[in-house]
Parts: C-alpha cells; structure tokens; sequence
C-alpha cells in the first residue's frame, strides 16, 4: 500500500516538545530585547540641539512663519559646478524658535554632478553650513558615504527682472 505522511503541525500531539522549544525560544529571544540598557542612550530631553529644534518645529507648524529667507543679492558662482548663497535668518532675537541667539546668515551651495559612467546628469549635492565664523563642525570624510567618483558639472547664472535661473 501506499504510506501517507503528514506535514509537521504544532496541534499534533507527537509535536508538542518542538512546540515546547519554539516558545521557549521565542520568550528568550523576547527577554533578550527587553534587556536592553536604555539609560545608555540619551533622550531628546537631555540634548541642547534636540531641544532647541522642538521648539523650532512646533513654532513654525503652529505659526506658518518662514525663518530663514534666500538672499538673492548673495547668489554667486562657487567654481564650475557650483552656485553658494546665504540664507538670512528673518526673525527678530526676541522672536528666536527654540531660543536659538545665533542669528548670522547660513551660507549654502548647491553643487551639481554628472556621473562618470554614463554622464547622466542630475546628481545635486546640498550643504548648509553656519559660515566659517561659526565653530568647526564634523564632516564626513571624503569618499565615506558621498561618492567621489562623479564629473562635475558645469553651471550656469541667467539674471534678468528679478529672477535668477541656475541652469546645469
């Protein structure tokens, strides 16, 4: 005749001690999680930064206001691939979010790329920095995440009526 297996099943009574050593697995594995140390790990709470930019985010959802405005008086070209320009902050000290009191402009580039492979285009790199009065601030190394293996690529300002065109 013909034998007929059946397929594992955690209802059959033959199986319950693997049944037995799933669960047990399953609540060590769960235990294991649980331990985790969490007074290791800092809160928002205790950073200055995270703080400040609470604020920050529930004054402006609350308000609508815009903080931080282009200057386009200070859109120039930063070598071949580049355009850099300064954000100036718009409100007064008084009305800081987040009692931020460094109220200097932000310097901004917006750098452009092709890649080397195929020379496709559209490849922008965005950096917001305090300005080089502002204390040394970590970098990423080159080559870490950001590729270094792209072509630059050549940017162009077009000014006319009060409209600057940045064309790549």
């Amino acid at each position: 005749g013909m034998t007929v297996h059946a397929a594992w099943s955690p209802w059959r009574k033959d199986d319950s001690r693997s049944v037995r050593h799933l669960l047990w697995l399953l609540i060590v594995a769960a235990l294991h999680v649980a331990a985790v140390d969490k007074s290791k790990f800092r809160t928002c709470k205790q950073g200055s930064f995270c703080r400040r930019y609470e604020k920050y985010t529930e004054h402006i959802l609350k308000t609508g206001d815009v903080v931080h405005a282009l200057d386009p008086s200070s859109i120039a070209l930063d070598g071949t691939n580049a355009v850099r320009a300064s954000l100036v902050y718009t409100q007064q000290q008084e009305d800081s979010p987040g009692g931020d009191t460094n109220s200097g402009p932000l310097s901004l580039q917006v750098a452009f790329y092709r890649d080397k492979v195929a020379g496709h285009c559209g490849i922008v790199r965005l950096l917001v920095d305090a300005g080089p009065s502002a204390a040394s601030r970590f970098r990423l190394p080159a080559g870490d995440v950001i590729l270094e293996d792209l072509a630059a690529d050549e940017v162009v300002l077009e000014a006319s009526e009060g409209l600057t065109v940045v064309r790549a």
